[in-house]
């Protein structure tokens, strides 16, 4: 919570951008073992981020904890962030012009350009821009176990190059026996 402002000393106000309390209007009504919702009997208002401030929370966190290497601790707050696309999609308790730039940005491609984030740079660029800007520290205080084996970057581009280069060596021998073929049936019709 580094980047979160000031926890109110009281209950929040009905309408801070940053906390809420447990029991919010706000909040759906939701079984109380699915850990999302309000909580309708709560014997003291907790304060809570809203959900903009945790769903920017939980951004750092993941970008503190699974960059450059995906671990275990960065997993789970992976997981947080899909449990906040269903508060952002089914609940809209939220809406991305709620969060700042840069987390606006990583949500943006969370929920509208996922292949950007699977098959592109995406995820490497965020991380390597928020710590360049200081927005996370450079590594987490406490470490987490990888979950990928040191070098499988390194492997896996190879195997794609490897990939690529059979794609078109076959293109290549394809593009051949075209000619060939051409090159036959010519010599048949001269005949």
């Amino acid at each position: 919570m580094w980047g979160a402002p000031e926890i109110p000393l009281g209950p929040p106000a009905p309408n801070n951008p940053d906390y809420w309390t447990i029991n919010d209007e706000r909040l759906p009504e939701v079984a109380r073992g699915l850990h999302q919702g309000r909580v309708v009997e709560a014997d003291y208002p907790v304060k809570i981020p809203s959900p903009a401030r945790y769903a920017e929370m939980l951004t750092l966190l993941y970008f503190r904890d699974n960059h450059p290497e995906e671990t275990f601790r960065g997993s789970f707050w992976e997981v947080l962030m899909i449990d906040m696309q269903t508060v952002l999609k089914k609940h809209r308790l939220f809406t991305l012009s709620d969060l700042p730039p840069r987390t606006r940005s990583w949500w943006k491609i969370l929920t509208k350009n996922i292949r950007e984030r699977t098959h592109g740079d995406a995820e490497e660029r965020f991380g390597d821009e928020m710590k360049k800007a200081g927005e996370v520290p450079e590594k987490s205080p406490w470490p987490s176990q990888r979950t990928m084996p040191d070098g499988w970057r390194e492997e896996l581009k190879r195997l794609e190059e490897e990939e690529e280069r059979r794609k078109k060596r076959k293109e290549e021998q394809e593009e051949e026996q075209l000619r060939k073929n051409k090159e036959k049936v010519k010599e048949e019709q001269n005949a």
